[in-house]
């Protein structure tokens, strides 16, 4: 066989080994956040969500096997994923012109907390 004829099978099989390899970000039932994310990015953004509720992983997560969906808070975290991304994208019709996309996060509702505490104007010394 002409060494030509081998060369043609050579980039087709790079092309389909590097697609397999690089297309999968290795992590198991991601559904709301980028399927391409870096390990270090999806670490952040998780220790993020723990900082801005104050929880520990366990709180959505079985420990050990992150991919399963049993736990209540993972299924309602992604919902808040949905809806923060929804917000960052529609936010200058909520805000004043002066908002930025990135200041909204889970802390803006949270403030540290798993639970919404719904806003008391009586609680509030600022309020008029």
């Amino acid at each position: 066989m002409p060494f030509y004829k081998n060369l043609v099978k050579v980039p087709i099989f790079v092309i389909v080994f590097g697609t397999i390899i690089f297309a999968q970000s290795g992590f198991k039932n991601l559904q709301v956040l980028d399927k391409n994310i870096s390990k270090d990015d999806l670490k952040a953004t998780m220790n993020s969500f723990a900082d801005y509720l104050d929880v520990k992983c366990s709180f959505c997560h079985i420990i050990d096997e992150y991919e399963k969906d049993e736990m209540k808070h993972k299924r309602v975290a992604r919902e808040m994923i949905k809806l923060t991304q929804m917000i960052r994208n529609d936010g200058k019709k909520y805000f004043s012109k002066d908002h930025k996309d990135e200041d909204f996060t889970c802390y803006t509702c949270h403030n540290g907390n798993a639970e919404i505490k719904p806003y008391n104007p009586d609680d509030d010394d600022d309020w008029p």
